[in-house]
């Protein structure tokens, strides 16, 4: 990997996004993965593109991702126990949240040239949910992140 790349880690058994990251270690307070991740990639003139989304803890899209992936420099962005996180947090509505901002992740990192996306959502994890959930299977984000298509493989 080239020295200059921009590498954001997200795992959603360590993240809690009641208490957050960072705000009493001189970083500053991120509430949402997608907070997390953009702090990784640019700090904080990053996270605050996104200063509304993390008080509001609304998913950006599109053309927000857009802004804050970099531009000058190849760009990891790495996630993995997502379906952890997003069973701790069904229940808020955080599981959903998450699942649309994977969407339009994976939707703008496919076509950035410098941007690679890689979501771990284990196999043994997918039957677990204690009651259907409310939004697409994460089966198809597995798929949509991996083949850059929500078709079955």
């Amino acid at each position: 990997m080239p020295d200059n790349a921009a590498v954001a880690v997200f795992v959603g058994t360590e993240f809690d996004s009641l208490t957050g990251r960072g705000g009493n270690d001189g970083t500053p307070r991120r509430r949402t993965p997608w907070g997390e991740i953009v702090y990784h990639l640019g700090g904080q003139p990053a996270l605050d593109l996104l200063a509304e989304h993390e008080a509001q803890f609304i998913e950006p899209k599109d053309d927000v991702i857009r802004a804050f992936l970099p531009k000058d420099r190849p760009c990891l962005i790495l996630m993995d126990e997502v379906i952890n996180y997003v069973s701790t947090y069904r229940w808020l509505g955080y599981g959903s949240m998450l699942y649309n901002f994977l969407q339009s992740l994976s939707e703008t990192a496919r076509g950035e040239p410098n941007v690679v996306l890689v979501v771990s959502i284990p196999a043994s994890e997918l039957g677990t949910w204690s009651t259907p959930p409310k939004t697409p299977t994460t089966s198809s984000t597995s798929r949509k992140c991996s083949t850059g298509s929500a078709k079955p493989t």
